[in-house]
């Protein structure tokens, strides 16, 4: 979801300039979000419906836990299928390479499989 926001401000402005410089800035600011990693490795093992991910995260909102799924969608990190009337929710390529990344990362930082 897209907040408005003041396009004259140092802020904005100073986002604008690293998005435009380096665009491991972009990525890092589309993952930062609370809950976008957790909800993306979720899917990538194998819950993958709303409900489902809920149960396994059930420290976040169903407000948010929405908030977060229509990001990682308009980011083309996963799609949403509907298949006789269930709605799934899956990665995409671009978001199975991602996935490979990001469990490097935690590796290098000491973080545990979920």
């Amino acid at each position: 979801m897209a907040y408005a926001r003041k396009t004259s401000s140092s802020n904005s402005v100073n986002r604008a300039y690293l998005a435009n410089d380096c665009s491991l800035t972009v990525a890092l600011e589309m993952l930062s979000g609370r809950w976008t990693t957790q909800v993306l490795f979720v899917i990538h093992f194998g819950e993958n419906r709303f409900s489902m991910i809920k149960k396994r995260l059930p420290g976040i909102s169903d407000q948010l836990l929405g908030l977060r799924l229509n990001h990682l969608m308009e980011n083309k990190l996963i799609i949403k299928e509907e298949i006789a009337g269930e709605k799934f929710y899956s990665l995409t390529d671009r978001a199975e390479k991602l996935v490979l990344i990001l469990d490097q990362l935690g590796s290098w930082q000491g973080c545990k499989k979920n």
